[in-house]
């Protein structure tokens, strides 16, 4: 089961002092620096360099072709445009933390480690769809197929149509 600790803002000092805390507690962490939507840049340009959290929304906006805007709904669409480039994301994130990577992530700008995470729940998925997709191909019309998501949640009813 996945645990979900958000925080805003640190100070650099507090930032370095919060993923060393993490790591020696066995947890990764997942950061971009300065915010998150660096993160959706990755998936058209390898941005090297300080780029201030102030242009990303204009920035994100002339890729996508509409406002970005942080609001309820319009993350699953963003999520469903962005997945094919995903792949590419994840190698510009992987060349740039390669090439500036000194320890400090609070010092790196800007970075992200949002594509060990992504990278880390895609191999779920990938497992859940595969295994979903074997038990379908191979059942029978009348066989009922039962999934949980999770250890204590109700099972979930699926029948092939």
């Amino acid at each position: 089961m996945l645990g979900r600790i958000w925080q805003g803002w640190f100070s650099c000092k507090w930032f370095q002092l919060a993923i060393d805390l993490a790591k020696r507690n066995c947890f990764n962490v997942a950061y971009s620096n300065q915010a998150f939507e660096y993160w959706f840049l990755l998936h058209f340009n390898p941005y090297r360099g300080r780029i201030h959290r102030n242009l990303y929304s204009e920035m994100l906006g002339k890729f996508l072709g509409m406002e970005y805007r942080k609001k309820e709904g319009f993350a699953s669409d963003l999520y469903n445009y962005l997945l094919a480039r995903q792949p590419q994301a994840i190698r510009n994130a992987e060349v740039i933390l390669s090439e500036i990577s000194a320890g400090n992530p609070a010092a790196e700008e800007s970075s992200t480690t949002v594509h060990l995470l992504v990278s880390e729940l895609n191999k779920y998925l990938w497992n859940v769809a595969h295994i979903a997709n074997m038990i379908y191909n191979q059942a029978a019309e009348s066989v009922p197929l039962y999934f949980t998501k999770i250890a204590g949640c109700n099972p979930r009813f699926l029948r092939k149509s």
